[in-house]
């Protein structure tokens, strides 16, 4: 019978070499003239597809200086996938938007890195894939689970 722990040690080598697959793919990706995206950035656009943030803001989510979140972003701005405005209320505040560039190139990235996978989980047979899909639901279903219950108790304990 496998543990919990047996389980936590596999998903945890397991990711590592998912990332390089996905950055590998993404490195593939003919997108001439332009330099090569850090998986940091490429999280950056999906983060911006969602909402604007502040530059403060990203920064402190990913444990980094304004400065250095400032140079990731550099390359997004230039390639005109994020927009930099400054935030009305506070004049110091950079808010970085995606544009309709960065949504469409969001899109095309993700397509080609799903694209990549699924070459990939084509090399099993029929229930290899079912065991793989069946194991990835339980996994997300339990993540989701979790992110619910912590949403939770961020809403109760930042009422009292």
């Amino acid at each position: 019978m496998v543990n919990a722990r047996d389980c936590a040690r596999l998903l945890l080598e397991t990711l590592p070499i998912v990332r390089r697959g996905v950055r590998e793919a993404m490195r593939l990706q003919k997108v001439p003239v332009h330099e090569p995206l850090t998986m940091d950035q490429v999280r950056l656009l999906k983060i911006l597809r969602h909402e604007s943030h502040s530059l403060g803001e990203l920064a402190t989510r990913h444990g980094v200086t304004a400065s250095t979140m400032s140079r990731s972003v550099d390359i997004l701005v230039r390639r005109g996938w994020v927009s930099r405005t400054s935030d009305p209320a506070d004049r110091r505040q950079v808010i970085l938007q995606l544009t309709d560039g960065g949504r469409g190139a969001h899109a095309e990235m993700d397509q080609h890195a799903e694209e990549a996978i699924t070459l990939l989980i084509e090399e099993l047979d029929d229930l290899e894939r079912e065991k793989l899909f069946s194991g990835l639901e339980v996994l997300h279903a339990l993540l989701e689970r979790k992110q619910a219950e912590d949403a939770g108790l961020a809403l109760a304990g930042g009422g009292s």
